[in-house]
């Protein structure tokens, strides 16, 4: 008996238990610090946040638990202790992130490290391209398409950049300007 406890106290301290403590339910914070391309804080942002082996555990930023995952004033909390599944370090947290505002979107990938502590990564949103009207940081056909939807009155289910036009009014002038972008790459 004295041996496993001596065993499991040398396997604490060295952090060789971490995948032992590390399961669902246990709170382990990430927490990203979110800015815009022009270095403001974001005011209004949704957030998707999963391991990658368990893409349909999701967490948002109105995900119920105790503590919640949340965005408030430039920081993504996310709770590793919320997902439903067990989380070991070594695999890998995906994080969504699209500001409502203009559209920005941010998706990128952190390895959960080793330890019981709270780790953060710095994430800085992507510049607004002219014509982005889905905000993935290209110009190509995929606006064209989306453009044309919108001019047509057609609903779209995605986040439409209307500040990537300079009259925030999507006509066939930006359309052609499209066409000639596409063209040109």
């Amino acid at each position: 008996m004295k041996i496993r406890s001596l065993l499991f106290c040398i396997m604490f301290l060295t952090g060789i238990s971490s995948p032992l403590i590390s399961q669902a339910g246990i709170p382990r914070l990430f927490l990203a610090v979110i800015a815009n391309s022009n270095g403001t804080t974001p005011e209004n942002i949704k957030f998707n946040a999963y391991i990658t082996d368990r893409p349909t555990d999701i967490q948002t930023e109105s995900k119920p638990g105790y503590p919640q995952s949340y965005y408030k004033s430039g920081y993504i909390v996310v709770n590793l202790g919320n997902f439903s599944g067990a989380w070991n370090t070594g695999e890998t947290l995906m994080l969504e992130i699209t500001n409502i505002g203009n559209c920005q979107q941010k998706t990128f990938s952190k390895v959960i490290p080793p330890g019981k502590g709270d780790w953060y990564e710095e994430v800085m949103l992507p510049e607004i391209v002219p014509g982005d009207y889905n905000a993935d940081g290209v110009c190509d056909t995929n606006d064209i398409i989306l453009a044309i939807k919108i001019m047509a009155g057609i609903s779209v289910e995605t986040c439409v950049n209307i500040k990537a036009d300079t009259d925030a009014q999507i006509n066939l002038a930006d359309i052609i300007y499209l066409l000639g972008m596409v063209v040109n790459q």
